[in-house]
């Protein structure tokens, strides 16, 4: 499938210079796999795989997409369809790929490396090896798709540097939906773009009399691909949805009279696939499909923290979405794809491949930055484009190469200095592992900076590792009590001690802050998400934790001492 999606035409001048085995398949392959392995050893939240490293802790949706996931592959295990459409219909928020992935996922990671303690019905840790996976294909796609068109320069640098994004590679962390949406995403886009290759037009000695009928098979190929890439993105995720413009854009530009054929094609094949994967569907397709949608776009006010204080979601400044993604991916790899940019403008009547890129990135962040329209999860929301965007990244140093030979430097020396600067973008990677979704570049002075700007330090309560919850395990008295804060839902405290093997040992106490429980606790679990804290605790200095995970000189959770009798500080 994916050698009809990526088409290996690249310029004639690039085609020169790419002699190396980059050009090839298998080193994209080989470079998702070596990614894949790395991230699996740093999965475990708390203390489900102890002979691994330690983990983000456990993000405000794991466990609900965990036990989802779990229980609809167990269906599908069984080949039992009325089972699955039950478990599926009690959870209708978001449709069921991904998180069936995840639980296929869990299945065989519990099979094969089972977690320390098996008391917990499911293992955060297990759930997350599909993630990580389903990441080192995007890497391999990424790397790929860039070295066929630009060079074996442009796809290291592509493939290379969505692993050194920190959010992205933070998320691949996690038993979450945003890595298969971002993979649904990208193929997607790859399968348009071989409606462009297919037609000829990056390449006219491809053109033929016969390819130029609407009926022809290469017209209804790449239908049928792009249709089938995009109905599995909407089974994923919401974020699918901005495909739709994003293709209706590029193909009325690039595929002129094919176009409307071709988009409803892709359209109708789009909407059977989305249908036919969905049995909450089956009932009610038109009726259940507005429910969904009006879950999506109707649901209960998230607040957000910028520029120093909290706001709703749907009052937050226009430019929220821009300055997120404008400092949370290294600054040198945003200058590189500005370039590429840059490049693709000034000969845009051949810049069918990066047009469709620019599309899919911009898309997205114009959307969120309409007023009215609900901005939450921090950068999850646009999560999307960081693949998109490591594409462009790569056009953008494939054309630096591309100028270093032609004005007859060193080969060698240019290979040199590009992995150095290359490498030079990996530095936030290392220094906030492993909350990775904490990262600011240099343009706002890291995460320090981000902080003193108003920027938010931590949404996802990653900061909460393993190596945390151990320095709580050894601080914490017997028969103690411990509030946990913000709690955002529920069962968010009964889900930590579910599956925390340790913890379910210790004669202490995990409540949640302000339940009734809560009022003879003795110590507090703070998680740093400003907005949703008591004010007297939004300005905490490390010091003040007995201790906690922080990151250039911020806290990002910690253990804070109370007095016996209340949750007033001492």
């Amino acid at each position: 499938m994916f050698n009809s999606l990526i088409a290996s035409h690249p310029a004639e001048s690039l085609q020169t210079l790419d002699r190396s085995p980059w050009g090839r398949k298998w080193p994209w392959w080989l470079l998702g796999v070596v990614v894949t392995v790395a991230i699996t050893l740093q999965l475990d939240p708390a203390g489900d795989h102890p002979g691994g490293w330690s983990g983000p802790g456990i993000t405000t949706d794991e466990p609900l997409n965990v036990a989802q996931g779990v229980l609809l592959a167990d269906r599908v295990f069984n080949l039992d369809l009325s089972g699955f459409r039950r478990v599926d219909a009690a959870l209708p928020d978001y449709p069921p790929l991904g998180r069936v992935a995840l639980g296929l996922g869990h299945e065989i990671a519990w099979m094969l490396w089972p977690p320390a303690d098996t008391g917990a019905a499911y293992s955060i840790a297990c759930a997350r090896v599909m993630p990580a996976l389903l990441f080192g294909l995007t890497v391999a796609l990424v790397g790929w798709t860039a070295s066929c068109r630009w060079g074996s320069v442009a796809g290291i640098w592509a493939g290379v540097s969505l692993v050194l994004m920190p959010r992205s590679f933070g998320h691949a962390h996690l038993a979450s939906l945003e890595t298969a949406i971002n993979l649904g995403y990208l193929v997607t886009l790859l399968a348009a773009l071989g409606a462009w290759d297919g037609f000829g037009r990056s390449n006219p000695r491809l053109a033929t009399r016969k390819d130029s009928w609407w009926w022809s098979a290469r017209l209804v190929r790449s239908a049928l691909w792009t249709g089938l890439a995009l109905g599995g993105a909407w089974l994923i995720k919401i974020q699918a949805i901005f495909l739709l413009p994003v293709l209706a854009a590029w193909g009325l530009v690039w595929l002129r009279g094919r176009a409307i054929l071709w988009g409803l094609l892709v359209g109708g094949i789009a909407a059977l696939v989305f249908v036919a994967g969905w049995p909450w569907l089956w009932e009610d397709p038109l009726g259940n499909a507005r429910l969904y949608l009006g879950k999506t776009t109707a649901r209960a006010t998230i607040q957000a923290w910028y520029l120093g204080q909290p706001w709703p979601d749907r009052e937050l400044p226009w430019h929220y979405p821009w300055v997120l993604w404008g400092t949370t991916v290294p600054l040198g790899l945003h200058l590189v794809g500005i370039w590429g940019v840059i490049q693709s403008a000034r000969d845009w009547r051949k810049a069918g491949a990066e047009s469709l890129f620019v599309l899919g990135a911009a898309v997205p962040l114009v959307t969120f930055s309409v007023p009215g329209i609900a901005v939450y999860d921090g950068e999850r929301l646009f999560s999307i484009i960081y693949p998109v965007w490591a594409v462009l990244i790569g056009r953008g140093a494939g054309a630096m190469a591309e100028w270093w030979l032609s004005t007859g430097r060193n080969r060698a020396v240019g290979a040199l200095v590009s992995l150095l600067l290359l490498l030079a973008q990996g530095w936030g990677l290392w220094t906030l592992s492993p909350a990775w979704l904490s990262y600011y570049n240099a343009a706002v002075g890291g995460l320090k900076g981000a902080v003193v700007l108003g920027l938010p330090p931590s949404y996802w309560g990653d900061g909460l590792t393993r190596d945390l919850w151990l320095e709580v395990d050894r601080h914490m008295p017997p028969g103690a009590t411990l509030a946990l804060a913000p709690t955002l839902y529920e069962s968010q405290a009964g889900e930590f001690q579910k599956q925390r093997p340790v913890h379910r040992q210790q004669p202490w106490t995990l409540v949640p802050f302000g339940s009734n429980a809560a009022e003879q606790a003795e110590f507090v679990l703070l998680i740093n998400r400003p907005e949703y804290l008591p004010p007297e605790y939004r300005n905490l200095k490390p010091a003040d934790f007995v201790v906690s995970t922080t990151r250039e000189g911020v806290w990002l959770a910690g253990l804070k001492r109370l007095r016996a009798a209340g949750l007033n500080r001492e």
